[in-house]
């Protein structure tokens, strides 16, 4: 049985910004965390909450998806699925999860009533993506589903072939769809775009040389001519979205946990704590933030000018607010217990859930 507590409400301020963060409940969780990671680099994060309308829908390790009102913190429903939730989406009034399992779910944001489930046998880390009707879910084992959101309906799977035999990291990406094309990589280090309606492989790009660990390991990053895919041993790579050909690459950038793309700029985090913005059209450093320390960094988005970045571990555990112009650090909420998933950015708000169960609203 899962344990509510309500907390307090408080005031940060700084001389030049004031900030109000909302430390609302905490869920006292059956099991200790767990982090699932073949290299045990701590990348498997726990479910990022949804918010929509005041309430949030968070998915707990024990397998528990809470639906609770943020105002008055009633919960509004439960429902236990098998395995750990690692990811979330929503779609109008349907909400999908996936588990550690390999289990999708979809269930009705209203009451929780399930709507209808499929079993892929497969242990799935990335969250899924929702295009208008269609859901998207790669597993670990580098196979892609595509479903029909409605009624679970499977219309399409790829499984990436000539997959290295031996060492592989196994963190899997969040699939990229632009314009109809879903973009996405696997354990092989090979990029690909496919036909997001029908699984239809457009190009594939090819690391130039074979050696274990070139895992493509987190969602790529594109606008309306470039795609960017990370490589956990080859480093970065602009592709070209039409035909996959290289626009530049950088190999020194090796491990990026995350990655977000403005309309003029690449902001990348390494594992090793050192934080980039690139030029987007020739991949050069514009500027470098070293935070110092091994740590999982989420990179949600751009907040008020300033880069959000949720950090795991090490000596600015918690939310980091960085200056997108020049790197240096504006704030740092520190969160003891570090983020065990990514923040979100939601209403002018930031929330974000930490290791030790609490989840946290920045203002």
């Amino acid at each position: 049985m899962l344990k509510i507590i309500v907390l307090l409400h408080f005031l940060i301020a700084s001389a030049s910004n004031s900030y109000s963060m909302l430390f609302f409940y905490k869920i006292i969780p059956v099991n200790p965390p767990v982090f699932h990671s073949d290299l045990q680099f701590h990348h498997q994060q726990l479910c990022s909450p949804i918010i929509k309308d005041n309430i949030v829908y968070q998915g707990m390790q024990d397998g528990v998806i809470l639906s609770q009102d943020i105002k008055t913190k009633r919960i509004l429903w439960k429902y236990h699925v098998v395995g750990q939730p690692t990811g979330a989406a929503y779609y109008k009034n349907t909400i999908v999860l996936t588990t550690l399992k390999g289990n999708v779910y979809a269930l009705n944001m209203e009451n929780g009533s399930l709507l209808w489930s499929y079993d892929t046998h497969k242990e799935i880390l990335a969250k899924p993506v929702i295009q208008d009707n269609n859901l998207y879910v790669q597993t670990s084992l580098d196979t892609l589903y595509a479903f029909n959101l409605h009624d679970g309906t499977l219309n399409w799977q790829y499984t990436s072939k000539n997959v290295l035999e031996g060492l592989v990291v196994h963190l899997t990406p969040v699939p990229y769809i632009s314009n109809n094309v879903l973009y996405t990589g696997f354990s092989n280090g090979d990029a690909v775009a496919l036909d997001a309606m029908t699984g239809k492989l457009l190009w594939t790009h090819k690391p130039a040389t074979v050696k274990q660990f070139q895992d493509i390991t987190i969602e790529p990053a594109g606008n309306d001519s470039i795609v960017i895919f990370a490589s956990y041993n080859n480093g970065l790579m602009c592709l070209n979205k039409k035909d996959g050909t290289m626009v530049w690459e950088r190999n020194d950038l090796k491990r990026a946990v995350a990655m977000f793309l403005t309309n003029n700029a690449l902001y990348a985090a390494m594992i090793n704590g050192k934080i980039y913005r690139l030029d987007i059209r020739t991949g050069d450093t514009i500027w470098k933030n070293e935070l110092g320390g091994e740590s999982l960094f989420f990179i949600p988005g751009v907040y008020h000018r300033s880069l959000v970045l949720g950090v795991e571990k090490n000596k600015y555990k918690g939310i980091i607010l960085i200056n997108e112009d020049d790197g240096h650090i504006v704030k740092h909420f520190t969160i003891v217990s570090g983020l065990s998933s990514a923040p979100i950015i939601e209403d002018d708000k930031i929330y974000a859930t930490s290791n030790g169960g609490y989840l946290y609203s920045f203002q």
